[in-house]
This record gives C-alpha cells, sequence and structure tokens, in this order.
C-alpha cells in the first residue's frame, strides 16, 4: 500500500499504512535532526509524519534534466551516505533508490527522505546499494558502468573500504535490485491477506494479537504488507477492525484456513490472493520478493517449500480455485495439502526456512524471549 503523501504550506505531510513504518522513520528523522541530511521534522502523530519541505530535484529527475552534472551530485549523494552512516552506525537502508534522495542545486547538498524501512547491519551496505542503484539505472550500459566506476572510486578514496570488499556488495546489492523488478510486476497482481480467524485452541489467546517487541504479530505481518496494493484481514473477530484494514469474515465458519481462502478468494479484487497466516510474524519484505521472484503465475498455487517442509497456509492462490475450495468444504476435507494435490501447484523453495516458520504453543512463544 503506498504512503498518503500531501505537500501543504511548504510541509510534507506522510500517512503510514504501517504504525512500524511510520515508527522507523519517525527514529531516523529524530536521530538525525540538525545533521542536514535529512528534512527538518515539524510534528508527528500515530500514524503520521510533518517534515518540512526539500526544494530541488530526486536524483530520478535528475538522471533527465542535468546528465553532465550527475558525475558530482552522485559525489554529494555519497558524502551523504557517509555522514549517515557516522551518525548511524549500524543501520542499513532497505530501500537506496532514485527517488528517495533530493538534490538542491542551491545548496549543492543531498537530502535523504524516505526511512520507513531499515535493519540493523554493515552500514557499508549502504554505499555498495547506491553503486548498485547506479548500475541498473535505465541509462545507457556504458553511461552506468562509467558512472559507477566513478562512484567506486570516490568511495574509496573517501572511505578505507577496499575496492575489492566494495565490489563484492555491490554485487550482492545489484542480484537484490534485479530480484525485486522481477518480483514487482507479479505482486502487482495479487491482494494480500493476513490469516487470523484461527481459535488458537494450542496457543489459548490470540495469535495475531501477541506481541514480538513493541509490536503484535499482526503489525509486524502489515508492515511486510506493505509491498502489495490492498491488504486484508482474514477474522471473525472485531478485535482486528483497530488495525485499520478490511476484515473479511468466514462464509462457512469452523472450516479451518480453507474457510478462509473461500471467503478471501470471493472477496479479492486481484486475480490472485496472497495468503501469510498470523502466526507467523518474521515473514520479511526480502522473502515476499524472493517468493515471487520465482513464482510462476501460469500455476493455480505457488507453495513455498523450504528443506524440504511445505508451507501451504503461506502461499499464492489463483482466484480460479474458488469452485475446487468450495468443493472441498461442502465434502469436509479440509486439508490444505488435500487441495494442493488436485491443483496445479508449482512449490517454490526459498533460502530461510526460519522466516516462515509458525508460533503455535505457548511453548513456541516462550522461545521468543530467551
Amino acid at each position: 500500500m503506498k504512503n498518503k503523501i500531501s505537500i501543504k504550506n511548504g510541509v510534507v505531510t506522510k500517512v503510514f499504512g504501517s504504525v512500524i513504518a511510520c515508527d522507523k522513520e519517525k527514529y531516523i528523522l529524530a536521530l538525525l535532526q540538525g545533521t542536514g541530511l535529512v528534512p527538518r521534522l515539524t510534528g508527528s502523530e500515530k500514524l503520521t509524519v510533518h517534515m518540512e519541505y526539500t526544494d530541488g530535484l530526486t536524483l530520478s529527475q535528475a538522471i533527465e534534466k542535468t546528465p553532465r552534472q550527475l558525475p558530482h551530485i552522485l559525489e554529494k549523494l555519497i558524502d551523504t551516505l557517509i555522514k549517515f552512516n557516522d551518525y548511524t552506525e549500524d543501520v542499513v537502508l532497505d530501500d537506496i533508490n532514485l527517488k528517495n534522495f533530493i538534490y538542491s542545486p542551491g545548496t549543492d547538498t543531498v537530502t535523504a527522505i524516505d526511512f520507513e524501512s531499515w535493519h540493523r547491519g554493515d552500514s557499508t551496505c549502504n554505499l555498495a546499494a547506491a553503486k548498485a542503484m547506479i548500475e541498473t539505472a535505465f541509462l545507457t550500459d556504458s553511461k552506468a558502468e562509467k558512472l559507477a566506476r566513478h562512484m567506486a572510486d570516490y568511495i574509496c578514496r573517501k572511505t578505507d573500504i577496499r575496492p575489492q570488499r566494495l565490489q563484492e556488495l555491490s554485487a550482492a546489492e545489484k542480484q537484490k535490485i534485479l530480484t525485486r523488478r522481477r518480483a514487482m510486476p507479479r505482486i502487482r497482481r495479487a491482494d494480500c491477506v493476513i490469516l487470523a480467524g484461527g481459535k488458537s485452541s494450542r496457543m489459548g489467546s490470540d495469535k495475531g494479537l501477541l506481541k514480538l517487541g513493541d509490536y503484535t504479530f499482526t503489525d509486524w505481518l502489515i508492515y511486510t504488507a506493505q509491498l502489495f496494493d490492498n491488504l486484508y484481514i482474514s477474522a471473525n473477530k472485531d478485535d482486528y477492525l483497530p488495525f485499520g484494514y478490511p476484515v473479511i469474515a468466514d462464509i462457512h465458519r469452523d472450516k479451518g484456513p480453507l474457510g478462509a481462502f473461500h471467503a478471501c478468494l470471493q472477496a479479492a479484487g486481484k486475480e490472485f490472493v496472497f495468503f501469510m497466516p498470523c502466526d507467523s510474524p518474521f515473514i520479511t519484505e526480502s522473502t515476499v520478493v524472493e517468493f515471487f521472484s520465482k513464482a510462476d503465475l501460469s500455476a493455480d498455487c505457488n507453495i513455498p517449500r523450504c528443506n524440504g517442509r511445505i508451507y501451504p497456509a503461506t502461499g499464492l492462490y489463483s482466484k480460479s480455485v474458488l469452485p475446487l475450495v468450495q468443493c472441498h468444504i461442502e465434502q469436509d476435507n479440509l486439508r490444505l495439502m488435500s487441495l494442493a494435490d488436485r491443483l496445479n501447484t508449482h512449490y517454490v523453495d526459498l533460502s530461510s526456512p526460519d522466516r516462515l516458520r509458525n508460533i503455535n504453543t505457548t511453548e513456541d512463544y516462550k522461545t521468543l524471549h530467551l
């Protein structure tokens, strides 16, 4: 879901669809106030950030309008990222792209404007990602290579990063960008559903409302689901209304995940639905991107597989399977794998099995806090 952005009287207002995304943005903006690296923060609420408007060109606009100045502008981008790394130490930005930086000719500076997605790690990756961004920008191959070499030389002169290390990290970041480009057109064809309608009998309380750190399992999955245009929550309780997304109740009650599949496939507007169980809070954006980059949209359903284990409740299902889902409900054949066995199913092998693990019992939940 795209954030809602408005500009009035020199103030940019961003309204987020995820409380985690909003908190991440507020944290970085507050940390870097007064450094000149980010816009001035003028106020915030739970899902909203207000910041001073930054006049200038996005780097994507700069490529089109001031191509001769690009080497200089990219040096300013590197200067900004080096200072960002100095202040934040171990913050790795997950979304370094041409639209997230503003070059202001009047002050000859580059300002970063988007911080809703980041994690702790080796901040050298920020510089490598900037180089990879130019290598994969929509430029002629020769121009992209020339600019990338210029950036690499400048980075190595300004820091103690060795050229070989920068190249290794940049290659990995480039692969991430290309994987995302393969995945996003497929993601745009799907709605997303968080499955939160289970009885949680083994847990003893509603799993979607359990806390992982400062946020509920559902909050974490909403944060991941920002990739999609539309998000729904499958639930049979009003407890999920405060999350702010449409809640879909089962039409056929007490039919387990298959009952949720039926109602959500019927209600969704797009041709595919991607399901995430509320007891799998470790599913990340990178997990979803990897899944979709390997998905086969000619199949009836795509189901992740890790180390031989299959996760049918986390998967991509075509709306065309709705009649068969209805048939299985009528026959009281409620096993998801029984459904998958009758479909043209494509199994997607993923590299991070821990990301898909379920928290089903109180013992599972206790391990999160050890």
